[in-house]
């Protein structure tokens, strides 16, 4: 549940998100500059229930032969659940887990997913300021790259078996300038 920065080259600046805060820094690597952009957030508490469910997914994913199945008794497996249990642990979430910077620079962060089995909100920043857009993407999807028309990534089923995905990516009309 320990969330690490997040950090993307863009255009000749650098992006770097918090995963305390749903606050991107933009540092222009040529003259010093930095910019921030994001969004107030709450916290999510980390509760029990998540700590149990996440012990037991790290349990049933690890613990299996090489057939996949279950292994139960086996050396080790106790000691592990035992330091999975008493592990200090956070007392919220991280906010942000991935962070990149589509084709026209704006700035897109994918909250902390509590269930990896629910739609994932991500957080689109522009550049230039204003209020920020939020989508949902699809669970156990890992974006790696924002288009003018589309969202390219992998996605996982709940095997872990991994295919790249693209997305059409439909943005709402601009105003005339």
């Amino acid at each position: 549940f320990g969330g690490v920065p997040s950090a993307r080259v863009h255009d000749g600046s650098l992006y770097i998100a918090s995963p305390d805060r749903l606050e991107v820094v933009i540092l222009d690597v040529a003259t010093g500059n930095q910019q921030i952009v994001g969004a107030a957030t709450i916290r999510r508490p980390l509760t029990s229930s998540l700590i149990e469910s996440y012990v037991e997914r790290t349990l049933s994913s690890t613990a299996r032969d090489e057939m996949g199945r279950p292994l139960t008794g086996s050396p080790g497996t106790q000691e592990y659940e035992e330091r999975l249990r008493a592990m200090p642990y956070p007392d919220s979430l991280p906010v942000s887990a991935q962070l990149v910077v589509d084709l026209e620079g704006n700035v897109w962060v994918g909250s902390y997913p509590v269930d990896e089995s629910e739609p994932v909100e991500w957080w689109i920043f522009s550049p230039v300021g204003g209020q920020p857009e939020r989508v949902l993407l699809p669970a156990r999807f890992k974006v790696m790259e924002i288009g003018v028309e589309y969202i390219a990534g992998v996605a996982s089923d709940d095997f872990d078996v991994q295919r790249v995905v693209a997305y059409d990516l439909i943005r709402p009309p601009r105003a005339a300038k």
